[in-house]
């Protein structure tokens, strides 16, 4: 279910009982996870890491702001010592390079994986961040522990499913606060 917070944000971290039975699943094949593997390794990244989705298919208009993303970027290196992969498309790859440049740990995959390589990716990650995306509802169905940053659309109505996901974000506002404790709870 969806809590709200004193500040009018919300949180989906209760689960419902009958989320179980609407939680989607899916298995990502061998050859995906070692696409990713092979992405990963050129990259210079080995061991576990977090996976950060800024951009969604929708444009900026619902995306965090870059400079909210580096934070928490450094926010995981520090509190996780978690090497990061910020991922998104082509026309992400400026985005993404703003929040990975000079991050040592931190590398910009924007535009090098296809949808089965993002989905290797997913699956082998320890942490998913992103937007209200199709990147944040595999991460769930993955079970991988996640937090999903609603701006401008409603997370009652459209978020991702499964105990692992923390939604943060009250749908009218994108510049959404994400404190450490709430991004340390989600990792969990």
């Amino acid at each position: 279910s969806v809590a709200s917070r004193e500040d009018g944000s919300i949180s989906s971290r209760e689960v419902h009982p009958l989320e179980e039975y609407l939680t989607p699943s899916i298995q990502i094949g061998d050859e995906s996870r070692a696409e990713a593997e092979a992405i990963l390794h050129d990259a210079g990244m080995r061991g576990r890491y977090a996976v950060i989705a800024p951009a969604s298919a929708s444009g900026a208009v619902k995306d965090w702001p870059p400079e909210h993303y580096r934070r928490l970027v450094e926010m995981i290196l520090r509190e996780f010592d978690c090497p990061v992969a910020v991922t998104g498309g082509p026309a992400q790859w400026d985005t993404a390079e703003r929040i990975a440049s000079g991050l040592p740990g931190v590398v910009n995959l924007a535009g090098k994986t296809s949808m089965d390589s993002f989905a290797g990716l997913l699956a082998g990650a320890e942490l998913f961040v992103g937007g209200d995306s199709g990147g944040a509802h595999a991460a769930a169905a993955l079970g991988i522990p996640s937090v999903v940053i609603f701006g401008i659309t409603n997370p009652t109505r459209t978020r991702p499913t499964g105990a692992r996901v923390v939604c943060v974000g009250d749908g009218e506002n994108r510049d959404v606060k994400l404190s450490t404790p709430e991004a340390r709870e989600a990792a969990k």
